[in-house]
């Protein structure tokens, strides 16, 4: 077991991820495919992928075992910009001294090849290879079902903040998931490992993922002020359409017809995206829609004076909030 010792500044801290950490479920994805449990959830999903992996993603494969622990640089926690480029950027920064680190600490587990030497040693080709395979990976087993699994976690997401707003930061720790306890001030995660941990103050990421699994992961916070992430996975019931079988989702129901009809097809979508997941940026509309930024930001500021929509800044983002008005109109398609 993982015991998380929280202070109160930890629990004024806890906050939770809107959108995939980037890149992270990729190398999830890598390591669910070198398994064979979790059939109903990765199984048609995996048969999808056969023959389909170029050689060109195996330096990322010799760095992903089949179980345990994934080198962190692979998984870097970023601040500002959530996005795969800066997520590749940070890869790519790792430095000398974490990069050995946790290539020793991967290599106690698992047998490496000689390439992985270069890597240790700083050369910027092979870091290349990495991140060059971690992209191709990326694009061919994620980046297909994005739009269901940001949907899947939008549902989670909104389950988990009427929790926190309605019940406080005590009623969502204890509802995270089966695999996790809470007894003040301790937060327990069921896990191979057996160790205490102090947050000290950095806080708590909880960050649902569909490729994690069966188990939560704990990834620690560390000295440039990072907080631990506590990954767990989604939701799943098999009897439901599955975010990596079922396709994109399908925008054109009745309902969603008839409120295109009366706003634009583009504007209704960004009015149901922004009530399913209220905090989005522009940017973050942008992607979920499949529309380019200055389109979002042009229907955005329509909306917003409509009185569908309330927009408020967040340092140099603008974040997007649905209305009463909004709430009343989408309950009526």
């Amino acid at each position: 077991m993982l015991r998380l010792h929280l202070t109160f500044e930890d629990l004024s801290k806890v906050t939770l991820n809107d959108s995939p950490p980037p890149l992270s479920e990729a190398v999830l994805a890598l390591q669910a495919l070198s398994r064979t449990d979790q059939h109903l959830r990765f199984g048609p999903w995996r048969e999808g992928l056969r023959g389909r992996i170029p050689a060109a993603v195996r330096p990322l494969r010799d760095l992903v075992p089949a179980h345990g622990w994934i080198p962190d640089f692979l998984t870097p926690v970023l601040r500002d910009d959530p996005g795969d480029s800066a997520a590749v950027e940070a890869v790519r920064a790792t430095s000398r001294h974490r990069l050995r680190t946790d290539l020793v600490r991967l290599g106690t587990t698992t047998r490496l090849p000689s390439w992985v030497r270069g890597l240790a040693d700083g050369d910027s080709d092979t870091m290349t290879a990495v991140t060059d395979a971690l992209t191709a990976w990326n694009r061919i087993a994620v980046t297909p079902h994005e739009p269901r699994i940001q949907a899947a976690l939008d549902a989670d997401i909104a389950h988990k903040s009427t929790l926190l707003t309605h019940h406080g930061v005590d009623a969502l720790l204890r509802q995270v998931h089966p695999a996790v306890a809470w007894q003040p001030p301790v937060l327990t995660v069921r896990s191979p490992a057996d160790a205490d941990v102090d947050l000290a103050g950095r806080g708590l990421r909880l960050a649902p993922m569909l490729f994690c699994g069966p188990l939560p992961r704990v990834r620690l916070g560390d000295d440039t002020g990072s907080p631990t992430v506590l990954a767990y996975p989604l939701p799943f019931d098999p009897r439901s359409a599955h975010p990596l079988t079922a396709g994109r989702p399908d925008r054109r129901t009745r309902n969603g017809e008839a409120l295109g009809r009366l706003l634009g097809g583009t504007r209704a979508a960004l009015l149901q995206t922004i009530a399913a997941a209220p905090g989005l940026t522009t940017s973050d509309l942008a992607h979920r829609t499949d529309v380019a930024l200055a389109t979002a930001s042009e229907h955005a500021t329509v909306l917003r004076e409509t009185g569908l929509v309330t927009s408020r800044r967040d340092g140099n983002r603008v974040r997007h909030y649905p209305t009463t008005a909004a709430a009343a109109l989408l309950r009526a398609q």
